[in-house]
């Protein structure tokens, strides 16, 4: 006859499949919390992404003022910008360098920059324009995403939309105001995270209000094994709904070196309109050039035409004076006169010698 199992050991076998038991549960609901996590992450980034879609065609004009700590100088330049369903046109002024001015225009796949220090024109393709670090044109919805912001960029790489992997919410979330946030919206964090090759392992977090859906903080820092904290960088934004519903009032981006802030831009935005473009206006006479501006082509390095007051061509036009025009026109106009007038007298002269000739006969 089998000896009878002991009582401990019963409650041991117990207590044993009772944590199987709740081992095996955990496991299988792991996955939908972790899934939740990535809808809610994706859901925030896309709220963002069609708040900013929302406008297609506007003007705005901002000031950017680049505050470098090492070197104790200070840069600002003042941007007038518009953009239509990703045609621009940007008007950008230095008024510390002299009044210099730059204007860039989007239209057809290619780019025209003027600089009137070269007083010319680059005709630049878009295919071969990440190539040209020179060209300051860019979608303005960018500001507040992106710490540098260029031409090949979109809304929806800078919230990572394409990647798949990697985004999850974190609750709660980085500075969350104490007793909830006055304007009664929900503050949540999202990040995004890496592995690359170069930089190591690479996160991002946004700061995203809803259900405005508001980007407040970004947060960019990379880490290399056994280097410890890499790169970093952050951008604070704030709203001012009497300056603008779309854009940020003002955003501020601090970049970091080794813990110590080395740069500081500050973009502050001055006006924003909702408004329609006629037909033509993203041409080259809406960049006001001079005549007779030439046309480059940067790759070839060649002048391919000069501007005429309302096209290219490919010769050069003589400009009129129109005091001088009018001088001209004025001895035209005295020598057809003196011109009739001495054809006049000949036949009179003529005629009146004839009439001699038959009295005499």
């Amino acid at each position: 006859m089998p000896s009878p199992v002991p009582k401990s050991r019963v409650l041991s076998l117990r207590r044993m499949a009772a944590l199987a038991l709740l081992a095996l549960v955990t496991a299988f609901f792991a996955p939908c919390r972790v899934r939740g996590d990535e809808e809610k992450a994706k859901e925030l980034l896309r709220g963002v992404e069609q708040k900013l879609h929302s406008v297609e065609s506007f003007s705005v004009r901002f000031e950017v003022t680049n505050l470098m700590m090492e070197r104790a100088e200070e840069q600002r330049c003042l941007v007038s910008a518009d953009y239509d369903h990703g045609k621009m046109l940007f008007r950008i002024e230095w008024p510390d360098d002299g009044g210099r001015k730059e204007i860039y225009l989007h239209r057809d796949g290619e780019i025209l920059s003027y600089n009137d220090m070269r007083e010319s024109v680059d005709v630049i393709t878009v295919r071969g324009l990440p190539r040209n670090p020179w060209v300051v044109l860019y979608d303005p919805r960018l500001i507040g995403l992106r710490e540098y912001r260029r031409f090949e960029d979109t809304i929806e790489k800078a919230l990572f939309l394409d990647d798949a992997e990697g985004v999850f919410t974190e609750e709660p979330a980085a500075d969350q105001p104490e007793g909830g946030d006055p304007g009664g919206e929900t503050v949540h964090s999202v990040v995004f995270t890496q592995q690359t090759p170069y930089r190591g392992k690479v996160s991002t977090r946004f700061v995203i209000r809803e259900p405005s859906y508001r980007l407040e903080r970004r947060v960019f820092q990379t880490e290399s094994e056994g280097e410890g904290p890499g790169s970093y960088s952050e951008i604070r934004n704030q709203y001012d709904d009497n300056v603008s519903t779309l854009l940020p009032s003002v955003s501020t981006i601090l970049g970091k070196r080794r813990g110590e802030v080395v740069t500081t831009y500050i973009i502050t935005l001055k006006e924003y309109t909702e408004r329609r473009f006629p037909r033509g206006y993203f041409s080259a006479k809406s960049m006001d050039l001079p005549i007779n501006t030439p046309f480059t082509n940067p790759r070839i390095h060649r002048v391919i035409g000069f501007w005429n007051g309302k096209k290219m061509t490919d010769h050069l036009t003589v400009e009129q004076d129109p005091t001088k025009r009018f001088d001209r026109y004025f001895w035209i106009r005295a020598l057809c006169f003196a011109g009739s007038a001495l054809i006049l007298i000949a036949l009179f002269i003529r005629s009146a010698g004839r009439v001699r000739t038959f009295f005499k006969e």
